[in-house]
């Protein structure tokens, strides 16, 4: 009779314990592709609106607001059906607490925000602002005017504080930088 090394025997030991401790957190909501189909039902086409338009854009915001202002990840498409254009259609990556995550929101022609959508979220704590819809509702009918600020207009969840305050923040840049665009005429055609 062969007997097994106390090692392998302790490490067999541990496969569960390790498999309940370190569970995998990373989870994927909605493509752009099906979060576009979602926000924008019917519209029949989206068109990139290009990154030098969203860098100037970010110049103007910059000097109006007197400070500096980052867009790293923020992509942005004109919804439309036909040639009518219906609205603004954006994604963008913020950090929860130490990684970071992407969420889209769609605006109005006049960039009053309509709907805000998790699209992933990988660490164990906040992922409640997926979880929570009437709190991602909270965003619906603000603009460029509006405040935009955690526990002012917009409130916290007790357990995801850093993920709400950092996507609220990066709603209001985004909202921001495209009625800054809207304003300046630098629509796509």
């Amino acid at each position: 009779m062969s007997r097994r090394p106390l090692s392998e025997l302790v490490a067999w030991s541990l496969l569960p314990a390790a498999a309940i401790v370190m569970p995998a957190h990373a989870v994927t909501y909605l493509s752009v592709t099906q979060a576009q189909k979602l926000m924008f039902p019917e519209a029949d086409r989206f068109v990139s609106v290009p990154a030098a338009s969203l860098r100037q854009w970010q110049e103007l915001l910059a000097k109006k607001l007197d400070e500096d202002v980052r867009i790293r990840h923020i992509k942005l498409w004109e919804a439309r059906r036909g040639e009518a254009l219906l609205g603004y259609f954006a994604t963008d990556s913020t950090k929860g607490r130490d990684e970071f995550f992407d969420y889209a929101v769609s605006f109005d022609t006049a960039a009053v925000i309509r709907q805000v959508e998790i699209l992933n979220y990988v660490e164990a704590h906040g992922q409640e602002v997926h979880d929570h819809k009437p709190w991602r509702r909270q965003f619906i009918g603000k603009n460029a005017a509006s405040t935009l600020q955690l526990e002012s207009d917009i409130s916290n969840i007790s357990g995801a504080t850093l993920s709400c305050s950092h996507i609220t923040d990066s709603i209001r840049i985004l909202t921001r930088l495209l009625a800054t665009g809207l304003e300046g005429g630098q629509q796509n055609p």
